[in-house]
């Protein structure tokens, strides 16, 4: 799918290329030194795979503790 462009005449105006997020593309983030390194990635990493049937811990949730 994609990318969509816009255009006006022949100039294009805009051209969107989808950028899909999902387990497959983030990476499950477990360690507590990465989440204070990137508590983006972290925080968007927690949302990604909150259906995981890993462990409860969420960088999120503060008290859980990562690990296997």
């Amino acid at each position: 799918m994609g990318p969509f462009e816009c255009a006006v005449g022949p100039w294009t105006t805009q051209v969107t290329r989808p950028f899909v997020l999902g387990p497959q593309t983030v990476p499950e983030v477990t360690d507590e030194a990465v989440v204070a390194q990137q508590p983006a990635l972290a925080a968007l990493s927690a949302v990604v795979h909150s259906q995981s049937k890993r462990s409860g811990w969420s960088p999120l949730r503060p008290g859980t503790t990562g690990g296997s």
